[in-house]
């Protein structure tokens, strides 16, 4: 599921009805909205905003893969 799709199911769950009235909540216009949603580009602070507005508490986790190898290959490089 994308972040899209995620926002679309905590506004059902929060009742929040429409995207104008989420833009509204956020202190957005529903054209600022609109195009964030249609790119998918949210910077943290929007998603903190968003969560925000529809009561939530937003996590963001890092987690680790099983069974890759913990060498210097499979980390970035500086």
């Amino acid at each position: 599921m994308d972040i899209k799709q995620k926002i679309k199911v905590q506004m059902i769950k929060s009742g929040v009805k429409s995207d104008t009235e989420l833009a509204s909540r956020c202190g957005w216009s529903k054209a600022n909205y609109s195009n964030k949603l249609q790119r998918a580009n949210f910077k943290l602070s929007d998603l903190e905003t968003i969560a925000e507005a529809l009561r939530c508490d937003l996590v963001i986790e890092f987690v680790e893969r099983k069974g890759e190898d913990d060498g210097e290959e499979n980390r970035p490089s500086r």
